[in-house]
């Protein structure tokens, strides 16, 4: 196993089916709030210490909610970003994210850290790519799993070569 990931894989558990029936009701539910409760719910939930941890409501999507299912199913891990400034950010994937995946999960991941939005088009990605162990991760449709990425592995920024 490479040196920038320590941990065994998790094996799958079971519970995915209620859990997407408790994603379902989740996203029904918001859908059908007004501006108001919407409001009062997002501060519970920023006040609450299990999903204090998650975006703001407003950053949550369907995508970034599809993953908390495959986390809590073991069918997804946490790696570590390593910002610039030294800062270690977690974001979860699975093994068969695409880098692009990946990309949007590092977004969320800083927005919510850092409280603010990004240029992420014009400014990160423009300048930046994601690296594993040396090597860029340039393809944004080869999966999580073949560059070797693995539970608690730690990806970093890097700086694009353009001509």
């Amino acid at each position: 196993q490479s040196p920038n990931c320590i941990g065994k894989k998790k094996s799958m558990t079971t519970g995915e089916g209620k859990l997407r029936r408790e994603y379902d009701t989740l996203v029904q539910t918001l859908l059908t709030l007004d501006e108001e409760e919407r409001l009062q719910l997002m501060d519970v939930y920023s006040q609450d210490i299990l999903l204090s941890d998650l975006p703001p409501l407003e950053l949550l999507t369907e995508e970034h909610l599809e993953m908390l299912i495959l986390v809590e199913t073991g069918r997804a891990f946490p790696v570590s970003l390593l910002k610039l400034n030294g800062e270690l950010i977690t974001v979860y994937t699975s093994p068969k994210s695409s880098i692009r995946q990946l990309q949007r999960s590092v977004q969320v991941a800083t927005e919510h850290k850092e409280q603010r939005s990004l240029s992420w088009t014009k400014g990160v990605w423009k300048n930046y790519c994601l690296s594993f162990e040396g090597m860029k991760l340039v393809d944004k449709d080869a999966t999580v799993e073949s560059y070797n990425i693995t539970k608690d592995c730690q990806i970093t920024f890097a700086r694009r070569h353009r001509p």
